[in-house]
């Protein structure tokens, strides 16, 4: 009867061990193959990013022939297969507005794109969500050498790279 009670007692102590050590890390899903996610340990991660944010770095990505209206423009041209040349932008504040006209039968296309972190775009359809789903493409730009470059990252791993002068 004594062992039993030593065992409980053991394996009580065992278990809030373990989740007293549970809780004190952060876990974040990591995306390791098309819908399957292993849970790994952030907290040593966490630690790091708070100490790399204390240096300033200068931005890597600045636009210097390129406004952000270019870049939103030739983000949906790229999206949309669509000529640059007949696409318009609006600054509307936190985001542009996007639109143009097909010339092929007339009809009207409007989007909404804003900007993240350093050189990252978001889009949208004007009346709809953002495309912020792990599923949905990842936008990034670059300017060199007076070239524009839009990346559309895909989650199956693929990308295209539209390049655009001015």
């Amino acid at each position: 009867m004594k062992s039993k009670l030593y065992f409980i007692l053991i394996l009580t102590s065992i278990l809030s061990c373990t989740q007293k050590h549970a809780e004190e890390k952060s876990y974040e899903p990591v995306q390791v193959a098309p819908q399957s996610f292993v849970l790994t340990d952030t907290s040593k991660v966490d630690e790091q990013k708070s100490e790399e944010k204390d240096i300033s770095k200068p931005k890597s990505n600045v636009l210097r022939k390129f406004s952000k209206a270019d870049v939103a423009k030739f983000t949906i041209a790229s999206i949309m297969g669509q000529s640059p040349s007949i696409i318009k932008t609006r600054n509307e504040g936190e985001y542009y507005s996007v639109f143009y006209t097909r010339t092929s039968d007339g009809q009207k296309f409007s989007y909404k794109i804003k900007f993240e972190e350093e050189n990252k775009v978001m889009w949208g359809n004007s009346d709809g969500r953002w495309r912020n789903s792990v599923y949905d493409e990842r936008i990034t730009y670059s300017e060199a050498n007076g070239k524009l470059t839009i990346t559309q990252a895909f989650e199956d791993g693929s990308s295209t790279n539209d390049i655009y002068t001015k």
